[in-house]
């Protein structure tokens, strides 16, 4: 007898005893509010100090939290490319694009090389959509 008052004398009814309690324990120890993720390790980080748009914030050096978007980027909601898909809006975008790189032998090769690396997977090696993607069904 143990010392809670149970007799186990068979080893393989004390493991399936253990592996019971394993479980039990094992799904005592899971929480059914699956809203918060358990401990906070961090929780300055977890919870951080939430700022106003237009607010003041000593973060910055301006003193201000909403700040001014980096020079050369493009918002996600903006269209950089302002023509539509129509045939008439191809013939303008036709017109009035102009290619800034000059026809010369090394930008064609880069361009070459470019289109190997970026486009071919899609529109093939000679542009005529029999890329390796399309033709596998990708």
């Amino acid at each position: 007898m143990n010392r809670y008052g149970m007799i186990i004398q068979n080893p393989g009814k004390r493991a399936f005893i253990m592996l019971l309690g394993s479980v039990f324990l094992f799904i005592a120890a899971c929480d059914r509010n699956r809203k918060t993720p358990g401990w906070d390790y961090f929780p300055d980080m977890v919870y951080s100090n939430a700022y106003e748009t237009y607010s003041p914030n000593t973060n910055f050096r301006d003193g201000k939290t909403l700040q001014a978007p980096v020079e050369g980027t493009v918002s996600r909601d903006a269209l950089p490319f302002s023509y539509g898909t129509s045939t008439g809006e191809r013939t303008r975008a036709g017109r009035e694009l102009v290619n800034p790189l000059e026809n010369t032998a090394e930008n064609l090769a880069r361009g070459g090389e470019a289109y190997g690396v970026f486009c071919a997977q899609c529109h093939g090696e000679n542009g005529d959509g029999k890329g390796h993607l399309v033709l596998s069904g990708v």
